[in-house]
């Protein structure tokens, strides 16, 4: 039996509750907007943003005024997605 492969991925995504790409795109787009030069998004995914800083001075920083970059965020999507910010230290 042959299926149409719009059927099949209808299917597959209906099943998975994945996060919606584009609302993960448009978090981390609003992010780095926010973020300016002190943080790059790297992804986002049931309600954490993941962050990049370039030194533990920046993750202080993020981690000092998370809450104030979280409800930023939040405030220019118009709903509460984003819950929590993990940071990465990249070396």
């Amino acid at each position: 039996m042959w299926s149409q492969v719009s059927k099949l991925l209808e299917k597959k995504i209906k099943k998975r509750e994945s996060p919606n790409p584009f609302l993960s795109s448009a978090v981390c787009w609003h992010a780095l907007k926010t973020g300016k030069d002190l943080f790059k998004p790297i992804s986002f995914k049931d309600g954490v943003l993941l962050v990049s800083v370039s030194d533990s001075s920046s993750a202080s920083a993020v981690q000092l005024s998370q809450a104030q970059i979280i409800e930023e965020i939040n405030q220019k999507l118009g709903q509460g997605i984003v819950k929590k910010i993990r940071i990465k230290v990249e070396d």
